[in-house]
């Protein structure tokens, strides 16, 4: 009938204050052709920036899958160098190909203080917790309070991470958007 009808809510059973869940979200269809159209048969990823992990408030990512019976909480996500208000999990996207980015805005590179960071993952399913492996983006030259990652997108072959606190023509938080190539083997 045209009208938009809530089918479920997700949240963390074992979630903390100030955990920020759903701060982030994106999906990734499923790569299995399904001939039932009602279903997304794909995975959520959901960042929560605020989430504790070893005493730290670190951030991380969680990822669902809809089965028959509902959508099923996977892997979460945590970055193994992450530390105390890196912010992990701020921006996520994702791909037909099975990559996942993750920004942390407020990580500090060396004595930049939020300068940001970027990961990327192939795409894993499972169960428990996850330390993952990752290729960081970082800005050339970094600088402290750019919030490098704030947001992210991911396509087939383009990533654009953005920067929104850099300066530049010596104008204060003017912004930038910064552009990558994805090298992609087609077979």
């Amino acid at each position: 009938t045209n009208t938009w009808n809530q089918s479920a809510k997700i949240y963390d059973e074992n979630g903390s204050s100030s955990d920020l869940f759903g701060y982030s979200l994106t999906s990734m269809p499923s790569l299995s052709l399904n001939n039932d159209s009602s279903k997304f048969e794909g995975i959520l990823y959901v960042g929560a920036p605020g989430t504790n992990e070893n005493d730290l408030k670190t951030g991380s990512v969680y990822f669902y899958k809809e089965t028959t019976s509902g959508w099923e909480k996977g892997l979460k996500l945590i970055e193994s160098d992450s530390d105390h208000n890196d912010h992990f999990g701020v921006s996520v996207s994702s791909n037909e190909y099975g990559k996942l980015i993750v920004g942390a805005s407020r990580v500090n590179t060396g004595s930049k203080l939020n300068a940001g960071k970027v990961y990327m993952y192939d795409t894993f399913e499972g169960q428990g917790n996850a330390v993952a492996n990752s290729i960081e983006l970082t800005k050339e030259a970094e600088v402290a309070y750019n919030y490098y990652g704030a947001k992210v997108v991911i396509d087939q072959e383009n990533i654009l991470i953005s920067s929104p606190y850099s300066n530049q023509n010596s104008l204060n938080n003017s912004g930038e958007l910064h552009f990558y190539k994805l090298d992609i083997d087609y077979n």
